[in-house]
C-alpha cells in the first residue's frame, strides 16, 4: 500500500476531503457544522457544557452571516 493510500484511510484526510467538495458546492454552513463535529467528535471542547455553548455560538454565527434577508436579523 502506498503512503497515499494510507493517507487517503485517514479520518483527517475524509473531513478535508469532504470540505473540500463542500467549498466548490458554495455550502458554508455545512461546512461550519462539520468542523463542529469534528471537534466535538474528537472531545475538542473538553466538556458537554462547552460543546453545547460552541453550538450556541456556531448557531448564531450561521443566523447573522447566513440567514440575511429572511426576516431573521
Amino acid at each position: 500500500m502506498t503512503t497515499e493510500e494510507q493517507i487517503r484511510k485517514r479520518k483527517s484526510y475524509l473531513m478535508f476531503k469532504k470540505i473540500a467538495q463542500m467549498i466548490k458546492q458554495g455550502k458554508q454552513e455545512e461546512i461550519l457544522k462539520l468542523i463542529h463535529e469534528s471537534i466535538d467528535e474528537r472531545r475538542g471542547y473538553g466538556s458537554e457544557t462547552n460543546s453545547v455553548y460552541a453550538e450556541e455560538s456556531l448557531n448564531l454565527v450561521i443566523k447573522e452571516e447566513f440567514n440575511k434577508g429572511d426576516g431573521h436579523v
